[in-house]
């Protein structure tokens, strides 16, 4: 039996094998944020690990389905995560094929990222260089909400 057809046995009768992997990437609507990550899918639910290009930002979470329809196709889950910077998060993601998804999710600071997950890595690949290569092409620099443009710089003086 393939890996495609564990994978979808697996999700058909939620049952959990270990090895049905996924990939993501997404980006913020301005390409301000890049994410990038990997995740292993255990019955009907799963645990992912994320990166933010030009950030040495790292996130965890996990997904569980929350509404089933049936025929795999249409079911929807839901997302935690919390990043090593103190942040956390949910999301929600639609399955829209045998082989992967779309979703969205949002930080405490307001960073809203859309993304495509997917069981082979090399579409997911050639989805996030699109994204980089968008951004370069428009001169997009980093941004993101939880590092406030506005803040005040640390107080240097020992006498404050």
């Amino acid at each position: 039996m393939n890996r495609l057809s564990r994978c979808l046995a697996v999700a058909a009768v939620g049952l959990s094998l270990s090895g049905c992997n996924f990939w993501l990437a997404g980006h913020s609507e301005d390409l301000g944020l890049i994410i990038h990550g990997q995740g292993q899918i255990e019955g009907e639910t799963s645990t992912f690990t994320l990166g933010v290009d030009g950030t040495d930002i790292t996130c965890k979470g996990t997904t569980v389905i929350v509404h089933k329809t049936g025929n795999i196709i249409g079911d929807r889950g839901r997302a935690e995560f919390s990043c090593s910077d103190g942040r956390k998060g949910t999301g929600e993601l639609v399955v829209t094929s045998l082989e992967g998804g779309t979703g969205s999710g949002t930080d405490e600071c307001g960073n809203t990222i859309q993304l495509v997950w997917n069981i082979h890595e090399a579409k997911v690949k050639r989805l996030l260089e699109s994204y980089r290569q968008t951004a370069t092409a428009r001169k997009v620099s980093f941004a993101d909400k939880c590092e406030a443009a506005g803040d005040a710089p640390p107080h240097r003086d020992p006498l404050i």
